[in-house]
């Protein structure tokens, strides 16, 4: 039978104490078999609070999260592509201890309204930072789920063609 999730922010907006263990316990009330965990920030995480949580309440875990213009891995500068591998190896790390086996989101660029096409500057970064992440992801045991979306949420890869 397929598991029903619900993302964590239907419950709360922070994830550094209680707040994440009571929204916890209300997907497992509420019938969910996991959540989707919000990773914007892996750096505010409650990870031994939350796992207890969960592992209490019998709540698988995922996670997704959308990079910002300060990590955005399609950037035309290495230092926004370094903070943004660093950033989802961050999340990576939280969501292997936390017990978590995928993360998915816009994790190949910027969540945002672009002006310009993606150059192919930015696709080859956005590229080899992927393969970066995938390797570490696979050794921690995770995987990695990119989330197509529209040209109103990105320019790297709008359509399934682009991101295979």
């Amino acid at each position: 039978m397929n598991k029903i999730g619900i993302h964590g922010s239907v419950w709360s907006g922070r994830w550094d104490g209680e707040d994440g263990a009571r929204a916890i316990r209300q997907t497992a009330a509420s019938g969910y078999d996991f959540l989707e965990l919000p990773l914007s920030d892996p750096t505010a995480i409650a990870v031994p609070i939350l796992r207890n949580a969960l592992e209490q309440n019998h709540v698988g875990v995922t996670a997704s999260l959308g990079l910002t213009t300060d990590t955005d891995i399609s950037s035309p500068d290495k230092e926004i592509v370094g903070r943004g591998i660093a950033h989802l190896g961050d999340a990576i790390n939280v969501l292997r201890d936390l017990g978590g086996q995928n993360l998915a989101g816009v994790l190949f660029s910027a969540m945002r309204k672009y002006n310009e096409p993606a150059t192919e500057r930015g696709i080859a970064h956005a590229m080899e930072a992927l393969r970066l992440v995938a390797e570490r992801a696979h050794a921690a045991g995770i995987q990695i789920h990119l989330e197509v979306v529209n040209r109103y949420e990105s320019n790297v890869f709008n359509t399934g063609e682009q991101a295979v």
